[in-house]
Formats: structure tokens, C-alpha cells, sequence
């Protein structure tokens, strides 16, 4: 996975771990910094200062990135499988963990990573869009709820934006001292 933000590119670059590249000159990209604490990165959102990583069997990493040339772990979770893609929606990041499904993390503290909830999928989740978790299967689950955890308003969707095999989490969720996310 890729992500471009101004003169940039962060790379979840598979088994080479993280890499931060300096595309402003597109026709010359420069290796500027990097990250090699984990086996394989397979996709990478950046947010501001921080690079959330879904890196397989290491699950979820956390990266500072305020310094490219410097790249630094500030925290993260360790999945139960492999994760396949992460989208973050305000303090929340939204882990597509292959067999286990979808992760919903409190990512507010980067040292303090908390599991919110998992939402079991059918097929195999591998792709996260905002918070939907889709199957590489493509299938659209049964009418099973994710309850885990406090995660309320998890609902199978089909067609339209998600998909099928889309699954929907945290919608509406109320953390202490905000308004609803997501």
C-alpha cells in the first residue's frame, strides 16, 4: 500500500517493511527514511505525524513520521492473524485481519493501543474503506451482529459504497467525552 501526502510517499513496502520516499521531483523518487521492525507491510494511512501500518502476523504498528529520515514505533497491536489493510476514522482504526475479520482499535493513546470490537466475516477480510471490511471472497455475511466489546451498529451492507461482502462497525459509536464517530 501507498499513501501520498504533499512531497512524500509511504510505502507499506511488503517484505522490505516501511519505506518513506521524496517524490517531489516524480521522474527521481529518493529513499529518505524507513521502518524494518516488522516481516511485511501491506498497507500504510497516514494521519497527520503518524503512519498506521498493517504489517500481517505483527498486526497494527504505529510509526512517527514527523521526521522522515528518522522514523520511529510509538506503539501499535498485535492482531490474532494476519493485517491486510487499516483505514483510521478519528481515534479509531479499522483492521482488515484476514480469517479474524474486522478489528476495531482505540488508537487514541499510539502506547496504549485498545481492542474496541471484532466483526467476524465469511470470506477471508482483506481491504478496509472507511469502516467496512471487505472479503476477498466477495461474499456478504449472514445477519450476525458485532457486539464485542461495546461496538454498536455493526450492519451487513450490499451493493452501493461497501459492496458485497461489505460489513459496517462502529457507526454512531459514542466514546467518553465526544460526539458519535464515524
Amino acid at each position: 500500500g501507498v499513501d501520498v501526502v504533499g512531497d512524500y510517499a509511504y510505502v507499506a513496502d511488503y517484505t522490505a517493511g516501511f519505506r518513506v520516499l521524496d517524490v517531489s521531483d516524480p521522474g527521481a523518487a529518493v529513499v529518505v527514511g524507513g521502518y524494518d521492525g516488522f516481516s511485511f507491510g501491506y498497507d500504510v494511512k497516514v494521519i497527520g505525524n503518524l503512519a498506521y501500518v498493517a504489517a500481517g502476523t505483527s498486526g497494527l504498528h504505529i510509526l512517527d513520521i514527523s521526521d522522515p529520515a528518522s522514523v520511529t514505533r510509538l506503539g501499535g497491536y498485535d492482531t490474532t492473524r494476519q493485517s491486510y489493510a487499516v483505514e483510521v476514522v478519528g481515534n479509531l482504526a479499522y483492521v482488515a485481519d484476514y480469517q479474524a475479520g474486522l478489528v476495531v482499535l482505540d488508537v487514541t493513546d499510539p502506547a496504549a493501543v485498545s481492542q474496541l470490537g471484532v466483526y467476524d466475516t465469511v470470506g477471508a477480510a482483506t481491504e478496509v474503506d472507511g469502516p467496512f471490511a471487505l472479503t476477498g471472497r466477495g461474499e456478504l455475511d449472514e445477519a450476525r451482529e458485532a457486539r464485542a466489546a461495546g461496538v454498536h451498529g455493526a450492519r451487513h451492507v450490499g451493493g452501493g459504497a461497501g459492496g458485497p461482502g461489505a460489513a459496517r462497525a462502529g457507526h454512531g459509536r459514542r466514546l467518553p467525552g465526544r460526539t458519535s464517530v464515524a
